[in-house]
């Protein structure tokens, strides 16, 4: 084995440390993410995240299934543009909320219309749910805790 060698293999076993850490450090809603994009590169809207307490990965089976659903229709509806989410986690008096904001280069209330059907349904499933323009982005809130 050369120095050489040596250098490459501890580059490399860097690289692995590396990856294998910001994996670990990777929050639930960032995971969430990087999937829905991998599965529709087409789309590959700029998704902002904010989520400092990881609260997704502290949500029930229910919620996190809601937000998957809500944030993949939302990019296919939205398509190639700017995605913000943000998820809060529970507080006394208060469930798991999460917010999405959609700008598209259709306008907000197509976007919304496009995704009444999944809006009716959280509004079924959540304490609050709203479903705004704001600024020209479609804006969805809603809270758990029935």
């Amino acid at each position: 084995m050369t120095i050489a060698d040596r250098d490459e293999a501890a580059e490399r076993a860097a690289s692995i440390r590396r990856t294998l850490v910001d994996a670990v450090q990777r929050s639930w809603s960032r995971e969430l993410v990087d999937e829905l994009i991998v599965r529709r590169p087409e789309l590959a809207p700029t998704v902002t995240i904010d989520d400092p307490a990881d609260a997704g990965r502290a949500g029930t089976l229910e919620e996190r299934t809601l937000i998957r659903a809500m944030l993949s229709a939302v990019m296919d509806a939205v398509g190639t543009v700017r995605i913000d989410l943000a998820i809060a986690p529970p507080t006394a008096g208060r469930g798991l909320r999460v917010r999405i904001a959609a700008v598209s280069e259709r306008p907000a209330e197509e976007v919304r219309d496009d995704l009444a059907p999944l809006i009716a349904a959280v509004r079924g499933l959540a304490r609050r749910c709203v479903a705004v323009e704001r600024d020209g982005a479609l804006v969805l809130e809603f809270e758990y805790g029935h």
